[in-house]
């Protein structure tokens, strides 16, 4: 209770912001990558390469492997995905009938 009677609407403080560990560091980096490549804005890059400095000095061999097995389970979603969707094109294909046009000025008469 505070002065003349009012409860106190204290909040607490917030948590301290944890540093990222050299894993999501990394993470970041090729998030911004992929974005500088699809943007084509150079200032993503611009920044991935400004942290490269800080986060070699943190990198060991157990955080690259992390990420490196992260990037392992993407890339093969992506082939799923990527035979999934060829494999409907394939069946929408065969499902449309398609006439070839021919070619008469090759035919001899």
């Amino acid at each position: 209770m505070t002065r003349k009677g009012i409860p106190s609407t204290t909040t607490p403080p917030p948590a301290p912001k944890l540093a990222p560990t050299p894993a999501e560091e990394v993470r970041a980096n090729l998030q911004l990558i992929e974005r500088a490549v699809s943007t084509l804005e150079p200032r993503y890059t611009a920044r991935v390469l400004r942290s490269l400095t800080t986060l070699r000095k943190k990198l060991d061999a157990k955080a690259f492997a992390e990420v490196v097995g992260g990037l392992k389970g993407r890339s093969q979603k992506k082939m799923a995905l990527s035979r999934n969707r060829k494999l409907a094109t394939d069946a929408v294909r065969r499902s449309i009938p398609v006439e070839r046009p021919t070619d008469k000025s090759t035919t001899r008469s």
